[in-house]
């Protein structure tokens, strides 16, 4: 016999804690100021000129706000993405153990509209514990993210170094 109790399943409290922390991580990474900042250092360094690299090897001469400009461009296409992807991922997870709120009865979709408003999160057209998507987009977004944090990070570390001889 199956017997269901009229609370959030297990599963909801793993994807409540999800929404929240990625509204939490969405705060942190606050790519207003980070695109702000990169605007600032592509127009202040238009005519600083630095050697380019490919391969790690010396290419043709560029600016250090070219370089910049491209990360810029990573940084507001990210602002977008995320910007999209958050107000799909950051929605309620309650619907009971088959997704129906059938354990509360006629009290199921108002109760889940109080909870919604409690959490301050969306409520969706329909529970969505079954369909995981909307945690995959956004660890994909967040994770292009990060990629794009890292090629910064390397070629900051690329362009600070000495210009040394090998020897094979």
């Amino acid at each position: 016999m199956c017997t269901t109790e009229p609370q959030a399943r297990t599963r909801s409290i793993p994807d409540w804690y999800f929404s929240s922390a990625l509204r939490f991580a969405a705060i942190e990474i606050d790519l207003e100021a980070i695109t702000a900042t990169l605007a600032e250092l592509t127009e202040a360094h238009r005519k600083t000129l630095l050697v380019a690299r490919t391969w790690l090897q010396h290419a043709l001469p560029t600016t250090f706000g070219y370089i910049t400009a491209g990360w810029l461009d990573a940084f507001l296409r990210h602002r977008k993405r995320l910007k999209s992807q958050l107000e799909n991922s950051l929605v309620l997870q309650f619907g009971g153990a088959a997704g129906t709120l059938a354990a509360l009865g006629d009290r199921g979709a108002q109760v889940a509209k109080l909870l919604a408003e409690e959490l301050a999160l969306p409520l969706p057209r329909i529970p969505w514990h079954s369909q995981r998507e909307r945690i995959a987009e956004a660890a994909a977004a967040l994770g292009l993210l990060s990629g794009t944090m890292s090629k910064i990070a390397r070629d900051l570390s690329l362009y600070m170094q000495n210009r040394s001889r090998r020897t094979f």
